[in-house]
């Protein structure tokens, strides 16, 4: 009796199982999905302005800033390298009075990339708007990244020269993050 049963109970499963089976099908949907990351390319100096008249400089004498630079962090998703650029608007001056342009320097440090002013290197506008000098060439793995971002030290350094006259000295100095190179 147990195996009539069986065999008829195992074939009205199996019926049971092929109708359902056979009584709906899969209904499928698709979503198209859209995401636009922004750009990320930003250049932040860590300071406004510089200082070195103190307690004064006098002729002869050299001041910089290595014990506490400048420090530009930049931050990029553009994937690829990018250059770190630097101009003085004129030659430090005082009225009528000018610091010569071999006398005002800057240097670099920090980064894994490329610095054109490893050792210090002087400014080299020659005119009223200076020229534009590319310092600093990133690496490929610098181009992505966005988060942190990559920390280059700049340093400057004025030579004061022997027979500098009195008084307080000025320019403006630019700093310019370019994805084109020099």
């Amino acid at each position: 009796m147990k195996n009539k049963i069986l065999i008829a109970v195992v074939p009205l499963v199996i019926c049971l199982a092929a109708s359902t089976a056979f009584g709906q099908a899969d209904q499928t949907g698709t979503v198209s999905v859209s995401l636009t990351v922004a750009d990320v390319f930003t250049l932040a100096l860590s300071k406004s302005s510089e200082n070195f008249t103190g307690t004064g400089i006098y002729p002869g004498e050299s001041v910089n800033n290595e014990g506490n630079p400048i420090v530009c962090n930049v931050k990029s998703n553009y994937g690829a390298v990018w250059y770190l650029k630097i101009k003085d608007d004129h030659a430090l001056a005082n009225a009528t009075d000018t610091i010569p342009q071999a006398s005002f320097l800057h240097q670099s440090t920090g980064g894994a990339g490329t610095h054109a002013d490893a050792a210090y290197t002087a400014f080299t506008g020659t005119n009223a708007a200076g020229t534009i000098a590319t310092f600093y060439t990133s690496t490929t793995a610098e181009g992505t990244n966005s988060t942190t971002g990559t920390s280059i030290n700049s340093n400057l350094k004025v030579n004061v020269p022997t027979t500098q006259k009195r008084g307080t000295y000025t320019c403006t100095v630019t700093y310019t993050l370019s994805a084109t190179g020099p």
